[in-house]
């Protein structure tokens, strides 16, 4: 099974010499996690995925400080747990096995699930945390026939919902898990929207997880230092990433099909104990996360994989960083004033008689607003050189790298073999229908690529840009404006839909 990996990270570099004290205010959650529990989920999640995202989800939460709770519902509250402060591993575990032991069956109400997890916000009282709610369902509303209530009972606590947790600053996630094509997302996207949260669809299996990371990624601000696929064999697959001076955790997350084993090595090639203390382990069925607790020092740090050969592994990691206080500067010593030593005082010899001469004109003082303007001048004529060099350094990019691109039928589900083009046969600029070798919709011609002249040149980028409204473009499960530009790191996955054909093509960046 193919997993996407998109995660998370954002780090805070600072003067290498600062050395002192700071408070540690990384963002940090009060989240209830709100799962549907009725019955279609044995259609909708046979392989319990979603019980292996929320418990994904608190694996890659810190150390300790955040606080989780859970309730599971159907068209009542079938299990709730209350808002825990996490202080160990102990405590996560613990979280999790509850998941585990969450049982399936019964109608759905999206309300009864949501009005309890505001329930169990007011009963945690308030903190300095972030409060959300994060909420895993399969489709609509759906009362058993002799429930008394109403579809207007619905849309009252719908309102009430929304209005309740507008009112204690809580956004409301939402995943949509569509796998059967039911899901009203619009119904539970109207929950994220009025509360400034996100709303994301699953349409496979294994998009869930790869939302879960985006998710954690928008919660905590973060972005990823390290992101991409490798397949694995039986030896180990060595890669490398800087991990920065400040970092409270470096967590190394895959995914695949397959158990992997995972080794994380400092800068003087030391391995890195899974003992709880310099790090702590954890894997579900999917997934293995290893967190490496305040990583010192900082440097070029190794990562090395293991597992089953031809197991294809999505493999990130993330750094989270607190954010440091200003510190004020000491102010410079003053510098000590020199003893004055005496000179001596030299005897006066007299001077030989000189002959008077007819007194000359003094000379006219320059006039120094000739010499600005012209050290103006010339300033402007270094800059104007140095950006025509620039300009024709960035205009002069070539492509680099190699696009693939799958065509997906989404009527019959099939998938088109994967079709490999070396970009630097493209010089500069290329569109999707060239790179097709003209196999496919006419509206693909307006989806221009080039080399990103805003990348670093040791890390490509290409430019996707697109002005036809035809096309829906997404990445990292959200819906991009590709007339402004989408810009793709290596690895990256950009999906393209054609909606006259429903038909949709995914782009994936590689070396």
């Amino acid at each position: 099974m193919k997993y996407k990996l998109l995660f998370a990270l954002l780090f805070l570099l600072l003067p290498v010499n600062v050395y002192a004290s700071y408070p540690l205010s990384m963002t940090q959650l009060d989240a209830v996690l709100v799962l549907d529990v009725s019955g279609s989920m044995n259609f909708a999640d046979p392989d319990r995925l979603s019980y292996e995202a929320m418990q994904m989800f608190i694996d890659m939460l810190p150390v300790s400080g955040d606080r989780v709770g859970i309730v599971s519902y159907n068209d009542t509250v079938a299990a709730s747990r209350e808002l825990v402060l996490i202080e160990t591993q102990a405590d996560k575990d613990e979280m999790k096995a509850f998941i585990d032991a969450l049982q399936i069956g019964g109608f759905t109400d999206i309300t009864v699930g949501l009005m309890e997890a505001v329930r169990l916000h007011d009963e945690a009282g308030t903190s300095e945390n972030q409060p959300v709610i994060i909420l895993f369902t399969d489709g609509n509303n759906y009362l058993s026939p002799g429930n008394p209530r109403t579809q207007d009972d619905l849309d009252h606590d719908t309102e009430q919902i929304i209005l309740d947790a507008r009112a204690r600053g809580i956004r409301i996630y939402s995943i949509g898990l569509n796998y059967d094509g039911t899901l009203n997302h619009a119904y539970i996207q109207r929950f994220s929207d009025e509360t400034g949260a996100l709303s994301f669809e699953a349409s496979r299996a294994e998009d869930l997880q790869g939302i879960v990371n985006v998710l954690f990624r928008t919660l905590m601000d973060v972005n990823p230092v390290l992101q991409g696929n490798t397949l694995l064999d039986e030896d180990f697959w060595d890669t490398r990433f800087e991990i920065y001076e400040g970092t409270v955790e470096a967590n190394v997350i895959v995914l695949s099909a397959e158990p992997v084993e995972i080794e994380l090595l400092d800068p003087y090639g030391r391995p890195i104990p899974h003992d709880g203390h310099w790090a702590v382990l954890t894997r579900g069925n999917h997934y293995t996360l290893l967190k490496a607790i305040e990583p010192r020092p900082a440097g070029e740090w190794t990562l090395r994989l293991g597992g089953t050969a031809g197991d294809d592994a999505a493999v990130s990691v993330m750094l989270l960083s607190p954010e440091w206080a200003e510190i004020e500067e000491p102010e410079p010593e003053p510098t000590p004033t020199p003893t004055p030593v005496p000179t001596p005082v030299p005897t006066p010899v007299p001077a030989p008689p000189v002959e008077e001469l007819p007194e000359e004109a003094e000379p006219e003082p320059l006039d120094l607003r000739w010499l600005i303007y012209a050290g103006l001048g010339l300033l402007g004529a270094v800059i104007l050189a140095v950006l025509v060099l620039i300009g024709r350094k960035r205009s002069s990019r070539v492509f680099t790298g190699r696009l693939v691109i799958e065509v997906t039928d989404n009527y019959s589900g099939e998938k088109s073999a994967p079709q490999y083009r070396n970009l630097i046969e493209y010089g500069r600029k290329t569109d999707l229908l060239t790179l097709l070798r003209g196999q496919g919709s006419p509206l693909l011609s307006a989806v221009v690529l080039m080399p990103s002249p805003k990348a670093p040149s040791h890390m490509p980028q290409l430019l996707v840009k697109c002005g036809s409204r035809d096309l829906k473009f997404r990445k990292d499960f959200l819906e991009q404006d590709a007339a402004k530009g989408i810009a793709m790191s290596m690895r990256t996955e950009l999906s393209i839909q054609i909606e006259a054909e429903n038909k949709s093509l995914t782009l994936r960046y590689m070396e």
